[in-house]
């Protein structure tokens, strides 16, 4: 799962989608080359399409992972007219968060769970 923190200009963040505290991720917090292909979450401090609002934790903004815009990187969903974000890469998933309205979640935000079961799977990848 990307998070919108950059270590340098060709890596970016990698951290579960449910947080670095999620029981049953399996993927330690580490800089990841942009080119690589992870999940993305998107934060905003705006609602946006089908985003939640989580007050507990210390949340501020609206996390979101599905899209009703196909891209790349995005796949279908079982719901007709759903894609989710599974495999994009760092530009991917700025664009993806952009399309709807949001940036990538930064780490923090992530760790405090605030896009947590907003969608797609993506909380112990």
């Amino acid at each position: 799962f990307l998070a919108g923190v950059v270590d340098a200009a060709s890596t970016s963040r990698v951290v579960c989608g449910g947080g670095t505290n999620s029981k049953n991720c399996l993927l330690t917090p580490k800089a990841a080359p942009k080119e690589e292909r992870y999940g993305a979450r998107c934060c905003s401090s705006s609602p946006f399409f089908l985003s939640e609002f989580k007050s507990k934790n210390g949340c501020t903004v609206h996390g979101g992972t599905i899209t009703n815009v196909s891209g790349p990187g995005l796949d279908a969903t079982s719901v007709a007219g759903l894609y989710c974000p599974w495999s994009l890469t760092y530009a991917e998933a700025e664009a993806h968060c952009t399309n709807l309205g949001a940036r990538l979640c930064t780490e923090a935000e992530i760790d405090q769970k605030c896009a947590k079961a907003t969608g797609c799977k993506l909380n112990d990848v």
